[in-house]
């Protein structure tokens, strides 16, 4: 497998990027890299995952030409945590975006979560540099 040697350098700059996009709404924001792998988190108040959706596809909108986005919507859905129901998911999207420059793959998840007492926006992000899509089998097909 032949991977860019500037590997995963633009990925960390989609996740900079995103990170810069959602600054202003969120209330907590973490960046954790680990090896090749970067994970990312905003939390925000209140649900108006529109206008989310908007700043992360304005941040995702320069790399289009050359990667795949897929996006999915979610209505509904819950998080268990060691066996017990947490959260319910109300609303929200995931998004896969490979970059064709830099081999790499981000999965962003954004929930609308609530606790019956509060709601809020989750946004969270994998980024994968080193995910066996970009072997070269897969790549020719």
């Amino acid at each position: 497998m032949q991977r860019n040697s500037k590997k995963g350098l633009k990925s960390v700059s989609i996740l900079k990027e995103l990170r810069s996009e959602l600054k202003k709404l969120a209330k907590i924001q973490k960046i954790t890299s680990s090896g090749e792998f970067s994970t990312a988190m905003s939390i925000i108040e209140g649900d108006n995952v529109g206008e989310v959706q908007k700043r992360i596809q304005r941040a995702l909108k320069p790399y289009l030409k050359k990667g795949e986005k897929i996006f999915s919507r979610i209505k509904e859905g819950e998080i268990i945590d060691s066996g017990d129901p947490s959260f319910r998911i109300i609303d929200g999207f995931v998004i896969e975006f490979y970059d064709y420059d830099e081999l790499s793959s981000l999965f962003i998840r954004c929930y609308v979560l609530t606790d019956e007492a509060k709601t809020w926006i989750g946004v969270y992000i994998d980024e994968n540099p080193a995910t066996p899509w970009w072997g070269e089998l897969e790549r020719e097909r």
